[in-house]
């Protein structure tokens, strides 16, 4: 949802914008090399580039980019759910 709909959501319901929390929730595949990171991605199905370009995916340093690009424009957390085992 785009932020000014949010705003206006708020605005609305008579809620502080300042006591919201952004969030992002993606699909996570990291390797410590591309041929890692594209292993991964193909066990649950999922094309590596789609992965980079609409979800969180690549090398470590990839990941993170993509990350501090979310803080840019306004995200508080990125949470994260691991798959053990």
């Amino acid at each position: 949802m785009p932020r000014s709909r949010v705003r206006d959501a708020c605005e609305a319901a008579g809620r502080y914008l300042a006591s919201l929390t952004y969030s992002v929730a993606q699909t996570v595949r990291c390797g410590k090399g591309e041929a890692k990171f594209r292993r991964r991605a193909g066990a649950i199905g999922r094309k590596p580039d789609e992965l980079q370009e609409s979800g969180l995916g690549g090398t470590p340093a990839e990941v993170a980019a993509t990350i501090a690009e979310f803080a840019q424009i306004g995200a508080d957390r990125v949470p994260a759910c691991a798959r053990l085992g």
